[in-house]
């Protein structure tokens, strides 16, 4: 499989808090790291920074890791160069929390990303996952949550440049022009919104650009997948770099792939009727369907 795989920021702070320990003459072997690690956050031995709250997220998305894999870097590109017709009001994830595997020659400016972890919640759901880590492992962690009740997206990704992890926290609200745009400088002018909004501290300008790209990939994943039956390779169960955990078997479903159809440039037309909302689309959000224009559908035929 072609694909760099997302490593968990889990596995990281796991395994750098295990050599900090060793180093200090103290033993961990007790009792669950996690515990000690936020024991550590909680007494000031050690400092929480954006990737933190990552943590307790992917603590939960490992108990059952769901990886979705792109079939091919032809179609991160198209998506990243497809019309979408309609603002984002609404998203539907394939799940709450998932990793995104890219395929090896992928690159985001210039730059090669080594997966994504994706989650769409509200803060309450978050808030409901810190109480589950609480009770598994005895601790007392907790979020710096707010008052919103939207849910936010929250993409983590390495640095390519090996400075740590990027966390992009981004409210509903600051997505609907999105798709629209083509570069970070356009979302601003159509929306007004200043400089830095929601673009992560200390980047510069490609790394920036980097960002940007990587969000307007992610949310024209999560349409791609919501307005396709089975338009996209999962894996669920599989092992993780850097998981102590045995190999599982990996179940990867079938797929079907989407060409263009006619002479009108295909696209997708955002669904906001009532209408379009009802039967099995009862437990849809309004403004979460999303419809392809001028596409046909063939099957992926199974890698040898």
């Amino acid at each position: 499989m072609n694909y760099y795989l997302y490593n968990p920021v889990t596995f990281s702070v796991r395994a750098e808090l295990k050599k900090g320990c060793r180093q200090l003459g103290v033993d961990i072997s007790k009792q669950p790291w996690q515990k000690t690690w936020v024991d550590f956050l909680n007494d000031g031995k050690l400092l929480s920074d954006i990737a933190t709250p990552v943590v307790f997220l992917e603590n939960h998305w490992l108990k059952n890791p769901v990886c979705l894999l792109p079939e091919s870097d032809a179609l991160i590109k198209q998506l990243l160069n497809t019309n979408f017709e309609g603002q984002i009001k609404a998203l539907r994830p394939f799940t709450e929390m998932f990793s995104i595997a890219l395929p090896k020659e992928t690159k985001f400016k210039g730059q090669k990303i080594q997966g994504i972890f994706v989650s769409y919640m509200t803060p309450d759901r978050k808030d409901e996952i810190v109480k589950m880590f609480n009770h598994d492992y005895g601790t007392k962690a907790q979020f710096n949550n707010t008052e919103k009740a939207d849910p936010q997206l929250t993409i983590c990704y390495s640095d390519p440049n090996g400075q740590g992890r990027i966390v992009l926290n981004v409210d509903l609200r600051k997505l609907e022009w999105i798709l629209e745009a083509k570069t970070i400088n356009e979302y601003h002018a159509l929306t007004g919104i200043s400089e830095g909004s929601f673009i992560s501290y200390d980047l510069n300008e490609q790394e920036q650009q980097t960002q940007f790209d990587i969000l307007k990939f992610v949310i024209a994943f999560i349409v791609y997948i919501s307005a396709h039956e089975n338009a996209v390779k999962f894996v669920q169960s599989i092992k993780m770099p850097g998981s102590d955990k045995r190999t599982s078997n990996a179940i990867v479903n079938k797929v079907k792939q989407f060409k263009p159809k006619g002479t009108v440039k295909p696209h997708y037309r955002n669904l906001r009727n009532e209408r379009y909302y009802q039967g099995q689309w009862l437990d849809w959000a309004p403004g979460s369907r999303w419809t392809p224009v001028n596409m046909q559908t063939v099957v992926v035929k199974d890698e040898k």
